[in-house]
Order: structure tokens, then sequence, then C-alpha cells
């Protein structure tokens, strides 16, 4: 088993997704300010590198899903074993993510997905923005080194071996999944809480990435207001990740 110990970051204070920052975290009933769940993703991705080695960016699959809030400064394990449990623990031991990884190449078999466009002015996020079904815009940008770099030192991950083995971080992938979201409807604090992502290929540095999206799914579940959207990524024009990508558009307010 490969375990990893890092101190969480939250390079979110200031975004635009107030779910990061305290003021307005504690209002939904957390103690502060959310580390991005593509943070807690990007952690659980080292161990499996660790556990597997850069072949996993080429065939690989991880399914996960938060179960509790990273805050910032907190100590967090990753680990991922042989047989592909994976999980990113707190300080005291208890999980904050647990999922599966798999280094059996997955086929991909469903359509590839339209472009759109990103929209000028971004509708609010209800029922009808993201019905199933709605294309969101595409994203488009090169896979920078700088851009790569600026990221994993934010969250307490060493560039160094991807700078040398010439990857782009696949965590990073995950990035793009929440900007479509957050380019595409204008949202208040929300929260991710699950991601399927299948890779076919490895990302090479300064390759032109797009991401294509779709809405698949919008249900209301105890209160909160979930969507569900599926992405296909391409870099250099092949198609090189699916994403199955979950969030709480909108929480419920704690009551107290």
């Amino acid at each position: 088993m490969s375990t990893l110990t890092f101190v969480a970051k939250n390079f979110a204070h200031e975004s635009e997704n107030r779910i990061h920052a305290d003021d307005v975290a504690v209002q939904y009933g957390f103690r502060g300010g959310l580390v991005p769940g593509v943070t807690s993703f990007a952690y659980v991705i080292e161990a499996i590198v660790a556990e597997f080695g850069t072949v996993w960016c080429e065939s690989g699959r991880l399914n996960m899903r938060l179960l509790q809030p990273v805050y910032e400064g907190e100590t967090v394990t990753a680990s991922s074993d042989a047989g592909g449990i994976v999980s990113l623990a707190g300080a005291d031991g208890s999980e904050c993510v647990e999922g599966r990884a798999s280094t059996t190449p997955v086929v991909f078999v469903g359509d590839l997905l339209s472009e759109g466009d990103v929209p000028a002015t971004r509708p609010v996020a209800d029922a009808t923005s993201l019905a199933p079904g709605t294309i969101l815009g595409t994203l488009r940008h090169l896979a920078s080194k700088d851009h790569m770099r600026a990221y994993l030192e934010s969250v307490n991950i060493d560039f160094a071996p991807w700078e040398d083995a010439a990857l782009w971080h696949p965590g990073v992938l995950l990035l793009d999944a929440n900007e479509a979201l957050a380019r595409n409807v204008l949202m208040g604090p929300w929260i991710h809480v699950g991601s399927d992502i299948s890779l076919f290929a490895s990302v090479p540095l300064e390759a032109a990435v797009e991401t294509r999206s779709v809405v698949r799914d919008r249900y209301d579940r105890k209160g909160h207001e979930i969507v569900e959207i599926d992405l296909t990524v391409h870099a250099d024009r092949a198609l090189v990740a699916h994403i199955h990508h979950t969030a709480i558009y909108k929480p419920r307010v704690n009551r107290g």
C-alpha cells in the first residue's frame, strides 16, 4: 500500500464559490471554508501514482465520493492499495474520501459530446438552465506547465515529478469539470461531491486541451439541489478522458 501525507491547502478562499470562505461555510453547518473536492482528489491521485506508476495516467480509472469536509491546515493521509481501494483520511483517522482505482484499460463506448459556446451572460443555475440534455459551453486552454506548477504548489503537491515525466496531472482535469459548471451557470455556494474519471491516454505538457460537457441529471435530495454532468476531455483533438461529475449546486442552508 502507498500512503502519502499532505497539509491541506484551500486555494479557493477568494473564489466566486463562497463555500470556500469561512464566513459563508458556517452558514451551511461547516466549521470553516471547505478545501475544494478536486484538491482531495489530487491528493489521492498522488497515492495512486505512487502505487501503480504513471501508467495509471494512460489507462486508469478512479471513482470517488467525498464523505466529509477537509479544512485548511488539516493533515490528511492519502492511500491506495494494490487492489485499488483508495481513501483520504483526516488527522483523527476519519475517512474524508472513499473510492476505487484501477489500471484496467477502459473502452469509451458513448458518443463524443457536442461542442457548445460559453454564454456571455450566465443564466442562474436552476431546473431550466441545468435541464438534462443541456449542452454546456466548451472550455479550451493549453496544458501549460506554468498553470500546473501554480496549481500543484497551491495545494502542497510536488511539481517536480510531473515536470520530469512531462505529464499533465490528472487532478487538474477535474478543475475543468468544476469550471464547466462555473463558466456556464451562475451559482451561489456549491459543493463538489464526487467524480468518476476514466483515462484513455496521458496528456502531454503544452497540449491543446478541450473539455466538452452535457447535463446528465438534475434532482433534489434531502433539501439539496444536485446536478450530474458528463465531460469528454480532448488533447490535441484526441480523446483522453471521460468524467462523470456530481455537485450540489444549491445546498440546503443549515437551520441549526
